[in-house]
């Protein structure tokens, strides 16, 4: 049974919500001077973590549908920001790789949210910050135990369309 969210609750998702929602204008702006979007700047980090990553591992890595990861690639490799590379053996396998010019894009990115971070922690004392970032770690693990984020979540069934019920 759940229950009904507590006032605690209902107080975490909106300052959640109002954190999110504050951090994602600072965010787009700071991306926007190194002429990147957000989901450009995930797929970069996420290729540099890898050193080359699998499409398909990408876009579950991202929660992404591969069509939509493929419409994003497609402008990072004509900006020269990233290179497919298409295995020799299984030509269904796609690897992505950072460029030169992708890993200096994704530095100046960094950089760039890095003054926005600093600035805006500025006034939370040392101790108080790695506090709140062990509590927001623990709030992680814990609404990720009730969601599965390694895959995208379902479509809803288009309006007319009646939903097939599984088989038993």
């Amino acid at each position: 049974m759940i229950e009904a969210p507590s006032r605690t609750g209902d107080a975490i998702r909106d300052s959640l919500w109002s954190i999110s929602r504050t951090m994602s204008g600072s965010f787009r702006g700071a991306l926007r001077a190194s002429r990147l979007t957000p989901p450009q700047f995930w797929i970069l980090q996420n290729v540099e973590s890898s050193g080359s990553l699998g499409a398909t591992e990408l876009s579950r890595r991202l929660c992404v549908r591969p069509p939509t990861l493929s419409g994003f690639l497609d402008r990072l490799v004509d900006d020269g920001l990233v290179a497919r590379t298409v295995s020799p053996s299984d030509r269904r396998q796609v690897r992505i790789a950072l460029t030169s010019q992708g890993s200096r894009a994704l530095g100046r990115a960094r950089t760039s949210l890095e003054g926005i971070w600093a600035e805006r922690l500025a006034a939370v004392p040392e101790r108080r910050r790695r506090a709140i970032g062990r509590a927001l770690r623990d709030l992680e693990r814990y609404l990720a135990v009730s969601a599965d984020v390694s895959r995208p979540p379902r479509r809803p069934a288009s309006p007319g369309r009646a939903r097939r019920r599984p088989s038993l």
